[in-house]
């Protein structure tokens, strides 16, 4: 991963201006001093808790942080073919005769965008389940229920204080700053039930949407392995989460 650090100051830069260069070079060294400050601070929390020394234990790193975050509990219902007797129908077909199981239920892919279309007011998130029905014995239906919704500006609340923002304004002004968004999706339940001639499947599920930002954070961590080379992967073949198929991607709302 790539991080560059940019500035958040306004001013111009002017070559030829020694007033302004004094100037940048007043604002390095306030960082500068400011870093040092931070690191000085990790280290003696560090030799507070722990009997290694400080700099096995604070870091630099460049990483993904939270800054918003909502919790939104959801239901989803999708219709499951089955009969109580199991017999054909004024159109003709056959349909199961008895209400199915759940063998198997697993998140297949989420993702979700910016709504820039209605003023960048709410994120939109997008969740499809891969449920394997059985029938009997040995007979298997592998269902796909999919469904997007709407998760309001006021629903997100700031991290770490979770206070909720007090205008969508104060949102839209939030969304300028952040990069990204992951999510953390918890099935709750999941049953079958007979309805008539129809079984309905419903899944309970809890989404965790939060929204990060890139930041260059100083933290305290230790390294269990020492002087070791770290080698991360992805797990392909229908193990990684990622976004759903057809999906329309994000849309920067920042300005």
């Amino acid at each position: 991963m790539d991080c560059v650090k940019t500035s958040d100051s306004s001013l111009d830069i002017d070559v030829n201006s020694n007033t302004q260069n004094q100037e940048n070079q007043n604002n390095a060294a306030d960082w500068y001093n400011n870093f040092k400050s931070s690191m000085k601070l990790a280290e003696n929390e560090a030799s507070k808790t722990s009997l290694q020394q400080p700099n096995q234990l604070v870091h630099d790193i460049c990483t993904k942080d939270v800054r918003d975050l909502s919790i939104t509990s959801r239901t989803i219902y999708a219709t499951v073919p089955c009969n109580r007797d199991g017999s054909a129908g004024c159109r003709g077909g056959l349909l199961p005769d008895v209400a199915p199981t759940v063998a198997n239920i697993r998140v297949l892919c989420a993702d979700e965008r910016l709504s820039p279309s209605t003023g960048c007011d709410h994120i939109i998130n997008t969740v499809e389940f891969e449920v394997v029905l059985q029938y009997g014995t040995g007979t298997y239906v592998v269902m796909t229920p999919k469904e997007s919704f709407d998760v309001p500006w006021s629903d997100f609340a700031r991290f770490p204080s979770l206070q909720h923002f007090t205008s969508v304004d104060a949102f839209k002004q939030e969304l300028k700053n952040i990069d990204g968004s992951c999510k953390a999706i918890n099935i709750v339940n999941y049953t079958v039930t007979q309805e008539e001639n129809d079984c309905v499947l419903r899944i309970d599920y809890i989404v965790f949407d939060k929204l990060w930002k890139y930041e260059d954070l100083i933290i305290l961590a230790d390294k269990p392995i020492s002087n070791d080379t770290t080698v991360c992967d992805l797990f392909n073949q229908g193990h990684r989460i990622g976004p759903c198929p057809n999906g329309s991607g994000s849309t920067c709302c920042g300005g």
